[in-house]
């Protein structure tokens, strides 16, 4: 083309050959890629790795802008067809010699589609031949329209004439086109000395700043390492970008995560809202509130209790606020422990909202029962006698009892205590008490273990009652330190703290637990008159606070309830359950009984509906001694300069982030 002069240069001892444009000035290689970028804007990127980036000059600027400034269209639709023509030149190189070129081994880009459109056929090619064959005949055609291509002066006047160097007469690449890459360099391997170094750096790091030995192990560290470990530029922040914008930021991320999983929207994701009261390592009085359901226990919030008066008024306070936070229907329960303020807070609580039943946490009654039993005087002789064990026996009492200028009297003394202690009597009465406390051991940690006994702990308090009451006539017992007064004693201290712990929604979630539905033995209990009052009146409480049904249509619902009840009861007349009968006895069902209402309730649609909110339900406030737990990690003596928004928020994040969505 004579747009172009051909220049021939040495560099470097190798002669080189460019082409000059007549009208910018610039220098290519001569070539159909720099043809068309230079007269039709069209900048084909060039691959560099994992990137793709236009072509540009050193300087910045592009160098094919001047061309395309000069050129007219009659020229751009002439460097198209010459750019057609090599793609179809390179596709049919590509493809096999026995085989005819075909659109669907071709890969169109928005250039090609744009050739296709101005030349049809010369990318894809047609029936008659192959697609450099067309864009042969393609090309005669553009120079047969515009047939004066030569002369400088007719491109600036916008008119063309033929050229004396055809397109054609360009010589057929001999060889596959490949795309110029640019290959990235490798990353360097370490070999074993630089690895033994890189650990043992690691290893400090951890050593020095008393980081735990399980947190290189731990999943968001491993993560936060394996993305930053690409770009070997990149720096650890520093510690006031950690404690100010990178802590406010994953405080909001962990807040919609845990929103997301432990309210999904459903109709029985109704939640127990628990508190506790705690004074950290600088003794400050602290108080959480937490929020558990069956998803999981997450943090809400945490109260500076510091110049304040921890009265039932104050307490009061913040758990209706959280209960507006999250939403009044969403809310059914309120469990604190056994304190006087706690329980008045209750009070003031269900006063607001009715349908929301303050509990005494179970965990902490059976801990209080104990120690009413350590603090009997039949159970303290006991008790304080047994360090007096641990002494005469030990290696300094045998020393010092033998020693020979000891005086005779004190001698006789020392080895009297030894056989008061060491009789069999004694140890017979502490093998008869730590058989009374057994029991009760057990339900503790039963109630701790245990997600799902809300429906059980009814009766499993009903059980431990029974056992007590005849402790006495128990044939394993050795002594006589266990006698019907004794017994009735522990008895009576069982029952004042049950009836603490015991409300409507306990005896409801065991008349709901479809373990106690058809036991011929627990009929006695499950069918007493005072459980049918405690299961209306929950109902009608929660048909008025949740579902707000109101006047007449609250009894119609009350006694479709009745009959859903009587129906799922009466296991001889219904077919429905005599079907499910067996799947609803069975081990899984026992251990998860809101499976048992989500499968096989539907029949029973308002009753599934009032048991998949109330089983889920928790017990116990043990939730936010795991919660004191994680506080004491992240406040410690180390970092007691933390301020107190920073310990919420670190909390939380800490706590909160380890609940997992559950499906």
């Amino acid at each position: 083309m004579d747009q172009f002069t051909v220049l021939r240069t040495q560099r470097n001892g190798v002669e080189i050959v460019c082409c000059k444009c007549k009208w910018c000035g610039n220098q290519y290689t001569p070539n159909v890629t720099r043809l068309t970028q230079h007269f039709t804007n069209e900048f084909a990127p060039r691959q560099r790795g994992a990137m793709e980036v236009p072509a540009f000059k050193k300087d910045g600027s592009n160098r094919h802008i001047k061309g395309y400034e000069r050129a007219t269209e009659s020229l751009k639709y002439e460097i198209r067809a010459l750019n057609a023509r090599h793609r179809g030149r390179m596709a049919e190189q590509n493809n096999s010699a026995n085989e005819p070129s075909s659109s669907g081994n071709v890969r169109l880009t928005e250039e090609d589609r744009e050739i296709e459109q101005a030349f049809p056929g010369s990318i894809l090619g047609d029936s008659a031949g192959t697609p450099s064959a067309f864009v042969h005949n393609s090309a005669n055609n553009v120079r047969a329209q515009h047939s004066n291509f030569s002369s400088p002066s007719s491109i600036a006047n916008d008119s063309v004439h033929s050229s004396s160097q055809p397109f054609e007469s360009l010589p057929p690449r001999t060889q596959p086109y490949n795309r110029r890459t640019v290959q990235l360099p490798l990353k360097p391997m370490m070999d074993a000395a630089q690895r033994e170094k890189a650990d043992r750096l690691w290893a400090m790091a951890q050593h020095v700043a008393g980081l735990p030995f399980r947190v290189f192990s731990h999943p968001a560290f491993q993560e936060a390492y394996n993305f930053s470990s690409q770009f070997p530029s990149y720096k650890l922040p520093g510690e006031k970008k950690l404690r100010g914008p990178l802590l406010d930021a994953n405080y909001q991320v962990v807040k919609e995560e845990t929103k997301k999983k432990m309210f999904q929207k459903l109709i029985w994701d109704k939640i127990t809202i628990s508190c506790d009261g705690w004074t950290n390592v600088s003794g400050r009085p602290q108080m959480n509130i937490l929020d558990v359901n069956r998803f999981g226990e997450a943090v809400h919030c945490h109260v500076d209790g510091s110049n304040e008066v921890k009265s039932g008024v104050w307490i009061a306070g913040h758990i209706k606020k959280a209960i507006e936070e999250r939403g009044p229907e969403n809310v059914l329960q309120f469990v604190a422990d056994n304190a006087s303020a706690n329980t008045l807070a209750g009070k003031l609580v269900r006063d607001t909202y009715p349908h929301v039943i303050f509990g005494d946490c179970v965990a902490h009654g059976l801990d209080l029962f104990m120690e009413d039993i350590g603090k009997l005087d039949w159970v303290k002789s006991v008790v304080t006698d047994w360090p007096l064990s641990r002494m005469v026996i030990s290696d300094r009492w045998r020393n010092w009892v033998s020693d020979p200028l000891r005086p005779a009297n004190v001698r006789e003394g020392a080895e009297h205590i030894k056989t008061m202690v060491l009789d069999d009597e004694f140890w017979d009465k502490v093998h008869d008490i730590v058989f009374m406390m057994e029991r009760i051991f057990i339900l503790l940690r039963q109630v701790h273990a245990h997600k799902d006994f809300m429906g059980r702990i009814y009766w499993e308090s009903w059980e431990t009652q029974d056992a007590l009451k005849h402790l006495y006539t128990a044939s394993v017992l050795k002594s006589n330190i266990l006698t019907a007064a004794s017994c009735k004693q522990v008895m009576l201290l069982f029952r004042h703290r049950w009836n603490g712990w015991t409300n409507c929604i306990h005896t409801t979630t065991m008349l709901l637990n479809p373990t106690y539905l058809w036991d011929e033995d627990r009929q006695e209990v499950s069918h007493h008159n005072f459980i049918m009052e405690d299961f209306h009146e929950y109902v009608k409480l929660f048909a008025t606070g949740v579902l707000k049904i109101t006047g007449e249509e609250l009894r119609q619902y009350i006694r479709s309830v009745d009959r859903e009840l009587d129906g799922i009861a009466c296991m001889d007349t219904s077919i429905w359950m005599q079907e499910h009968r067996e799947k609803a006895l069975s081990e899984e069902c026992r251990t998860a009984p809101m499976l048992w209402w989500a499968q096989a309730g539907r029949n029973a649609p308002l009753l599934r509906v009032i048991a998949m909110n109330i089983l889920g339900l928790t017990c116990t406030a043990s939730a936010c001694e795991r919660a004191w737990s994680s506080y004491g990690l992240v406040h410690s003596l180390v970092r007691m300069r933390l301020s107190i928004l920073r310990q919420h928020k670190l909390v939380y994040i800490y706590h909160n982030a380890t609940i997992k969505a559950i499906d």
